[in-house]
């Protein structure tokens, strides 16, 4: 995942599945990829669709080049 001119954070995400007990500061985005940090444990999920996640990245200019927009939104299956 990767942003034009921008820097991303996780402002906020909406989970479908209540039974995991993620927060916004579980997702990383490092080196360009968004992570789950290491504080939680994928070992014992099953990937199902049900575990559809959809985040808001707040984005901040990187460069002397505008951005158009200041957030964005990703859905993703975990």
């Amino acid at each position: 995942m990767s942003f034009s001119y921008a820097n991303a954070t996780v402002s906020d995400f909406k989970f479908t599945n209540d039974k995991l007990s993620l927060t916004k500061d579980n997702f990383i985005i490092e080196d360009g990829s968004l992570k789950i940090g290491n504080n939680f444990d994928l070992s014992t999920i099953e990937a199902v669709k049900e575990n559809e996640t959809t985040l808001t990245f707040k984005l901040t200019q990187s460069s002397a080049t505008p951005i158009t927009k200041d957030s964005d939104t990703s859905t993703i299956y975990i």
